[in-house]
């Protein structure tokens, strides 16, 4: 219940202030926390979890496909002392995708940058075919998507989207594998 969330609040925060200070990581009656269903979702209410099944992720993330931690992001010490996990699972993260994409409603950034940096080729190539990509209230196709240039927005108007080209190069690079260009192809891209 929230008001049990609540009162482990000041406890979830005074361990994280004192782990690695006035306790150890190595400490083995905290340790002990590792085993035990303690720590409460913010996208999950009926259920408790252990520290390896939770994750510091935000909801436009996961969505409702894993547990979120209710309280704030456990420090470095703490994480180390209940062997929390530092990412969701990438399967969370593609279902999260994919029922967006279902759903036809948006599909934060975030997403496609942990995708960038986590997602498996089999992952890959099933977005590569499909209404993957969210631009202005609509999922494109990756091979109607371009790098954003002048002349190419021109030339297409709305029949396709653009993305900002000056993104990291994780991201530029994923989006790349997707199926998104520079270039228009002269045969494929009719008007």
């Amino acid at each position: 219940s929230e008001e049990r969330r609540e009162l482990l609040r000041p406890l979830y925060h005074l361990l994280g202030d004192s782990v690695g200070y006035k306790y150890q990581t190595n400490d083995p009656d905290l340790l002990k926390l590792r085993e035990i269903a303690w720590l409460p979702a913010s996208n999950i209410s009926q259920q408790w979890f252990k520290p390896t099944e939770i994750f510091p992720a935000s909801f436009d993330l996961v969505g409702r496909y894993a547990p979120i931690l209710a309280f704030r992001e456990p420090t470095v010490q703490l994480r180390e002392l209940l062997n929390m996990a530092f990412d969701p699972p990438v399967s969370a993260v593609f279902k999260h995708l994919l029922n967006c994409m279902d759903k036809r409603v948006e599909a934060k950034e975030i997403i496609y940058q942990f995708l960038a940096r986590h997602a498996p080729a089999e992952q890959i190539e099933m977005l590569r075919n499909r209404s993957s990509i969210w631009i202005k209230n609509y999922f494109w196709r990756p091979k109607q998507v371009f790098f954003y240039s002048k002349q190419i927005a021109d030339l297409f108007r709305h029949r396709r989207g653009y993305i900002d080209g000056n993104l990291p190069l994780d991201i530029r690079t994923f989006f790349g594998k997707l199926g998104i260009r520079e270039q228009p192809h002269p045969w494929d891209d009719s008007l």
